[in-house]
């Protein structure tokens, strides 16, 4: 089989699990394996040796260890979803060693930092800075925070899992200038269709 009809099978079968920035991010992993491939790769001509290039060649343009990894994840998943179709006997994928990523150093704003976050000009944006800043969610949960997933008689914030990363059901208290926040943003008339926020991702 071609690897660029295994690839949109792949991402077909995707978008029935997950978000669409998720199938975006497959799709831009796919027109680079297709151009490192070959478009008219077969699948049964892809080996590990040659997927273990790629990685070094995404490494030697200065990616992060941590987009290697994704992308070796990527790949593994594609690789085991074509076993699993039929498509090859083995995943040529299965051996990919992993990139060591440095510990994370705990990254605090300072009182001065925070200040100059926030003082966009636009009320809204201002808003959502102090929200983001407060909570420490994730753009893509914010932009689909609506009323409902707020609780300020308890001061929380509850979002399903299908807006979250993790995958999980999030729900934590909110800080008192979070809630503040999201107060103006109910006097004002909050965002479009039950949102707080109408901001658009683009626009951040």
């Amino acid at each position: 089989m071609k690897a660029s009809v295994a690839l949109q099978g792949w991402i077909e079968d995707s978008r029935a699990s997950c978000s669409p920035l998720t199938v975006e991010r497959l799709e831009e992993a796919a027109g680079r394996w297709l151009a490192a491939w070959g478009k008219d790769s077969t699948l049964g001509e892809i080996g590990a040796e040659q997927l273990k290039q790629h990685l070094q060649r995404r490494k030697a343009s200065g990616l992060a260890h941590s987009t290697l990894n994704t992308e070796r994840s990527h790949l593994q998943w594609f690789f085991s979803w074509a076993v699993r179709q039929g498509h090859i006997a083995a995943s040529p994928a299965a051996g990919l060693p992993r990139w060591k990523e440095p510990r994370r150093k705990l990254r605090v704003l300072a009182d001065s930092e925070r200040a100059v976050l926030r003082s966009a000009g636009d009320p809204e944006l201002a808003d959502y800075l102090v929200v983001a800043t407060e909570t420490g969610l994730r753009r893509r949960a914010l932009l689909a925070l609506a009323w409902g997933h707020i609780d300020f008689a308890r001061g929380w914030i509850s979002l399903p899992a299908e807006l979250m990363k993790s995958g999980e059901d999030y729900s934590a208290p909110v800080s008192e200038e979070g809630l503040a926040a999201l107060r103006r943003r109910r006097v004002d008339g909050g965002g479009r269709a039950g949102l707080v926020f109408s901001l658009s991702p683009s626009s951040l």
